[in-house]
């Protein structure tokens, strides 16, 4: 088996795994894991389900990547439907130490608007983030 296919398959075990965790938990947050995220890498979206690897920015300091991270993690899953746009971003949150990333759909939206993030590997689950956060996403990758 190729080492790309594994890693993809190592990743959505992860992912998979930490979500079923919070669904356990009662939880109705995004579930990250809880290591130190080095980087996050944002790409244009290219539809659901898939992951854009050309990314357009990737965010490194340490204060941007705290805004993201904690916007994605106070982010609160919706009752709802998937929106019938493409995302806007794909989001790799690539963790240190070489462990397997998260990869996410983002629907940033306008100023001022709410926007939802989604796993790219399951994209049922539909998580709202407040329009506060949004916007400090925005600043940080527009």
């Amino acid at each position: 088996m190729n080492k790309k296919l594994l890693g993809a398959l190592v990743a959505a075990g992860v992912v998979a795994v930490a979500t079923y965790a919070m669904y356990q938990a009662g939880g109705e947050r995004l579930a990250l894991l809880d290591e130190k995220i080095e980087t996050i890498r944002v790409s244009k979206s290219t539809g659901l389900g898939l992951n854009n690897e050309e990314s357009v920015v990737a965010i490194e300091k340490e204060e941007q990547v705290a805004v993201l991270e904690a916007a994605l993690r106070n982010a609160r899953l919706q009752s709802g439907v998937l929106p019938e746009a493409t995302p806007d971003y794909d989001l790799m949150v690539e963790y240190q130490n070489g462990l397997p990333s998260h990869p996410l759909h983002l629907w940033l939206g306008e100023e001022g608007e709410e926007a939802l993030v989604t796993y790219t590997v399951n994209y049922e689950e539909v998580y709202k983030i407040s329009a506060k956060d949004a916007d400090e996403i925005r600043k940080v990758i527009r």
